[in-house]
């Protein structure tokens, strides 16, 4: 839409309307597959996450922090 914008009144630019009319047909179906993967290899990843070296030194975390961080390693 930006690479080929139409000019219009005083220098400024309009999307180009062929490619805004593609993504306004293909946004609802392209949309929540992409939200979906991003969510699931982006946000997922935040739940492993020791918050900082002292947590695997924390008898109460370190339980989680073995299982969780050990099969991480393993995929």
């Amino acid at each position: 839409m930006a690479r080929h914008a139409t000019p219009w009144v005083n220098g400024a630019v309009l999307p180009n309307l062929e490619a805004a009319s593609a993504y306004h047909v293909f946004a609802p179906t392209f949309y929540p597959i992409i939200k979906n993967l991003i969510e699931q290899s982006v946000t997922s990843g935040l739940i492993y996450l020791n918050s900082s070296a002292r947590d695997f030194h924390n008898p109460t975390l370190r339980p989680y922090l073995d299982k969780y961080l050990t099969r991480l390693g393993q995929l």
